[in-house]
C-alpha cells in the first residue's frame, strides 16, 4: 500500500476487548494487528478488514495420560531399567548356585555343563516368583543366597503389587476429557475451567454453557494456570493454543476435541477510516495469489510435537525407577558377596 508502518508492540496483558475500545474512542493506532475476532458487538465501536484467517475455539489441558491400556500395562509399575536388573540377578543368581551347589545338581539332577548352568537359573527363578526350590542345600553360601533372594522377591512383588493398584486406580478415578461436551455436562467444575476474560470465548462460554468460570487475564496465563494446577482445562483460539503447544508445551499440555465456534480475524480499524477499501482489496490479492495460504502453511501448519511414546518411554514415566529401588539390588549384591566369601 506504500505505507512506512510504525509497529508497537501491545502490551501481552491487554484484552481484545480494551485493543478494540482504545481505538474506536481515540484513534491509538491506525489499525491493529493480531488474533482479535471479528465479533458484532466489536463492529459497534470499530471497523474490521476482510477476514485474514478462520479459526474456531478449542479445550486445551494439562498432558496427563496420552498413552492408552494395551497388553503390556502390566509391565509398567517398574521401568525398564528395574526389569532388566531383575532379570540380571535371576542370571546372576542361577551362576551362583549353580557354582555353590554344582556337585549336587550333578548327583541329583544329572545333568552337567549348560544344562546344570540352566538348572541353576531356574532354581533363582522359582524362588523369585515364589515357588521354592527343589534343590536341597548343601552349602550355606547357597542357602545366604536362596535368603536374600527370597527376601529380594518379596519387596520387590509388595512393590510391583501397590504400583498396579494405584496405576489403575488412576485410570479409573481420572475422567476423561474429550471435548466441549464433557465440559457442558459439567465433568469437569466450572470454576476450574479457564476462559480468557474480556474475549469472544468469554462471550461464547457464558451464552451458551455457563456464567461460572475462571478468569484468566492473557493468553501466557492460561499455560501457567494448567501447568500449576490451578485449573483443568481451558478454551481458546485454536490457532494460539496448537502453536504455542506445538512449539513450547509439548508433552506437558495437549489440545483435544474438534473446534467450535468458528470465527475470523480481522484487522482493527477506526470507523469509517478513509484506507479500508484499500486495504481489504490488497488483503484479497494476496490471497488470491495465494501468498497468504503459503505464510500459513509456513507458520501454523507445520507440527514438530509427536505426541506417540515409545515402549521405553512409557516405562520410564509411569514405572517405578532404577534410582528409587536400586537399593534393594545393592544389598542382594552385598549379600552374595558374603556367600561368594564364605564359600
Amino acid at each position: 500500500m506504500g505505507f512506512t508502518p510504525m509497529i508497537y508492540p501491545c502490551l501481552s496483558i491487554m484484552s481484545y476487548n480494551t485493543l478494540a475500545e482504545l481505538n474506536s474512542i481515540n484513534g491509538t493506532w491506525d489499525i491493529i494487528i493480531s488474533d482479535i475476532t471479528i465479533t458484532s458487538n466489536r463492529l459497534l465501536t470499530v471497523d474490521f478488514s476482510v477476514p485474514i484467517y478462520e479459526t474456531a475455539i478449542r479445550v486445551i489441558v494439562r498432558d496427563s495420560s496420552p498413552i492408552s491400556v494395551n497388553f503390556l500395562s502390566y509391565l509398567r509399575p517398574f521401568s525398564l531399567e528395574v526389569w532388566l536388573s531383575i532379570i540380571g540377578i535371576v542370571i546372576y543368581s542361577g551362576l551362583l548356585v549353580f557354582l555353590f551347589e554344582r556337585r549336587t545338581i550333578e548327583e541329583t539332577q544329572d545333568c552337567r555343563g549348560l544344562r546344570a548352568i540352566i538348572f541353576g537359573v531356574y532354581q533363582a527363578l522359582s524362588t523369585v516368583i515364589g515357588m521354592g526350590s527343589d534343590l536341597p542345600l548343601r552349602t550355606k553360601s547357597s542357602r545366604i543366597i536362596v535368603i536374600g533372594l527370597f527376601t529380594l522377591s518379596v519387596l520387590l512383588v509388595a512393590t510391583y503389587t501397590a504400583n498396579l493398584s494405584s496405576y489403575l486406580t488412576l485410570q479409573r478415578t481420572q475422567p476423561p476429557i474429550s471435548g466441549i461436551d464433557d465440559i457442558k455436562n459439567g465433568r469437569l467444575r466450572f470454576d476450574r475451567i479457564g476462559v480468557l476474560s474480556n474475549s469472544a470465548i468469554e462471550e461464547f462460554y457464558t451464552s451458551y454453557i455457563s456464567n461460572e468460570f475462571y478468569p484468566v487475564k492473557s493468553v501466557p496465563d492460561i499455560y501457567t494456570l494448567l501447568l500449576n494446577n490451578y485449573i483443568d482445562a481451558a478454551l481458546g483460539d485454536a490457532l494460539s493454543i496448537e502453536y504455542a503447544v506445538d512449539r513450547h508445551y509439548c508433552g506437558n499440555l495437549s489440545v483435544i476435541g474438534v473446534g467450535f465456534a468458528k470465527s475470523t480475524y480481522g484487522i482493527v480499524m477506526a470507523k469509517n477510516w478513509r484506507y479500508k477499501l484499500d486495504l481489504d482489496v490488497n488483503i484479497v490479492t494476496l490471497r488470491e495469489s495465494g501468498e497468504l495460504e503459503s505464510l500459513e502453511q509456513k507458520w501454523f501448519s507445520k507440527r514438530t510435537c509427536n505426541n506417540i511414546t515409545n515402549v521405553e518411554k512409557i516405562w520410564e514415566r509411569d514405572g517405578i525407577s532404577f534410582t528409587v529401588i536400586g537399593g534393594l539390588f545393592i544389598s542382594f549384591l552385598i549379600v552374595s558377596a558374603i556367600a561368594i566369601t564364605l564359600h
